[in-house]
């Protein structure tokens, strides 16, 4: 890991947490930064070389859910779309039988101002996805009722 670079990740997650009255943020033994939103959702930030990255968990699957499979490609298929306009991707841990959604970014030219428009968006998708997982995969999606056929009467 470049120590400047480190160094710069630091001050920015220093900025950010004094903003938003955090406290210290600590780093773990992996040097993944753990910031909680809310009181149930959890980021993990790290930097691997010049890339710094978000991380976090929607949750686990329901392997016993009879709709899984379907659930799971209409949630790729969204996923596939969101990809054009937004920069968050959500993954499949295969061993975990996990949801990950994760965002890279270059740290190098991150300001506190961006980093703080960069989790405001990755918590926004973290929460998008951790409610569509609390939906059974079973369960279909709510659509509207048919409108009653118009009636038009003329005298």
């Amino acid at each position: 890991m470049n120590t400047a670079v480190d160094a710069n990740l630091r001050q920015l997650l220093d900025a950010f947490a004094a903003r938003w009255n955090l406290g210290q943020l600590s780093v773990d033994e992996q040097g993944r930064y753990r910031l909680e939103v809310d009181g149930w959702l959890e980021i993990r930030l790290f930097q691997n070389g010049g890339a710094l990255f978000l991380e976090g968990s929607p949750g686990r699957l329901r392997p016993d859910d009879p709709g899984r499979d379907d659930w799971i490609a209409r949630i790729l298929r969204a996923q596939l779309r969101d990809l054009r306009d937004r920069e968050e991707v959500l993954t499949l841990d295969p061993e975990e039988d996990q949801l990950i959604l994760f965002r890279r970014l270059q740290a190098a030219q991150l300001t506190p101002d961006r980093l703080e428009e960069v989790i405001e968006a990755f918590i926004t998708q973290l929460e998008r996805w951790t409610r569509e997982l609390s939906q059974p995969a079973s369960s279909s999606v709510p659509t509207a009722p048919p409108l009653p056929a118009l009636q038009l009467f003329f005298p």
